[in-house]
């Protein structure tokens, strides 16, 4: 599995202009400069994405500890997973 750097992940602008980092701690990840409208809930949907990730391997490992299935909601939710961890097509 690929190692992302863990969160918690933050938004951060500066002067209300469009300039969005997203920071791990003392960490830059990203840094968007744009004035384009997406910019703002873009970063926020980057920084969520550690916790979004953990809650989606823990609510699929869930389901499956309690029904023993592999259905069509479960498959893409481990293909999502695959693809968060750099594992895409495996």
């Amino acid at each position: 599995m690929n190692k992302h750097t863990p969160g918690t992940w933050t938004v951060e602008t500066h002067c209300g202009h469009p300039h969005i980092e997203i920071r791990a701690g003392t960490q830059r990840l990203a840094y968007m400069q744009d004035h384009l409208s997406q910019s703002k809930p873009n970063a926020f949907l980057i920084a969520a994405a550690p916790d979004l990730l953990s809650a989606l391997r823990s609510i699929t490992d869930m389901i499956q500890a309690m029904y023993h299935v592999e259905g069509k909601y479960i498959t893409s939710a481990k293909a999502a997973i695959a693809k968060a961890e750099g594992r895409e097509g495996e």
